[in-house]
């Protein structure tokens, strides 16, 4: 799941835990309506993510383009999620950390 946040401007996504298609599947419909009322700067933070699906990467790439000129970035992820990451070619997409 995820809690969220906004503050100035930025969104902040909160994800925990194992963000599999189950999981995707169950909160993408609210996150999709946050992401079409909202218009800033989004951020998720992957500090207690320790796996994401190919639903999660689909979902981090629509945001991505959807942005257009405003930032979007992955923070705070482990060594195994940034290496899922990287092993995709978003590192060369997006802001990941």
């Amino acid at each position: 799941m995820f809690n969220h946040t906004i503050e100035n401007g930025i969104l902040t996504c909160a994800f925990t835990g194992r963000q599999d298609t189950l999981t995707c599947t169950r909160w993408q419909p609210d996150f999709k309506n946050i992401l079409d009322t909202f218009e800033g700067n989004i951020i998720f933070d992957m500090t207690e993510v320790d796996y994401i699906c190919s639903l999660f990467l689909r979902i981090c790439l629509e945001t991505a383009k959807n942005l257009n000129t405003k930032s979007f970035r992955i923070i705070n992820t482990t060594d195994n999620v940034k290496k899922v990451f990287e092993v995709a070619g978003f590192d060369n997409m997006m802001d990941i950390g």
